[in-house]
């Protein structure tokens, strides 16, 4: 067998002619030459190619809209840090407790807060005067399982 070296970055497409360098494969089989990272057919030396989608693994148009809309809540700092701050807590905070931890201010926190219960990532309880915020666990326990589905790994049950 020729040494024809590590496969080059380019994509390039050839038939197996004498031009090709790489072992002949079954006549008229395009050869891909990929990054290193692309898994090679023993036999052959030619690149494997990719798996088949599976439909059955696809996200559900709806299922797929709650977790883009998570994500999109998720997907400012402030939020986040709000969302680590009550879940460290342990306990019910009102916005003036959170804004003493906020690198913003109240309307903004409140703005921010309203958002993450709009998405059920929080909840909200009327006590007297204040309103109190609390982290939902289980809401905030399914954004890993969002996170796995989204990219394709098994789910655990």
């Amino acid at each position: 067998m020729p040494d024809i070296g590590a496969p080059p970055t380019a994509i390039h497409y050839s038939l197996h002619t004498a031009e090709c360098g790489r072992p002949a494969c079954p006549p008229f089989v395009a050869c891909f030459v990929s990054p290193p990272s692309v898994s090679y057919d023993a036999e052959s030396q030619c690149p494997m190619p990719p798996p088949p989608v599976i439909r059955s693994v696809l996200i559900d148009r709806s299922t797929a809209a709650t977790y883009a809309a998570w994500f999109k809540a998720l997907a400012d700092p402030t939020r986040v840090q709000i969302l680590n701050l009550l879940a460290a807590a342990h306990r019910p905070l009102s916005v003036g407790e959170i804004v003493e931890h906020a690198e913003v201010g109240q309307p903004t926190v409140s703005h921010h807060l309203k958002i993450l219960a709009q998405m059920r990532l929080v909840r909200r309880r009327r006590d007297g005067t204040s309103v109190l915020y609390t982290v939902d666990r289980a809401a905030l326990e399914s954004c890993p399982s969002a996170a796995d589905a989204v990219s394709g790994r098994p789910l655990l049950r």
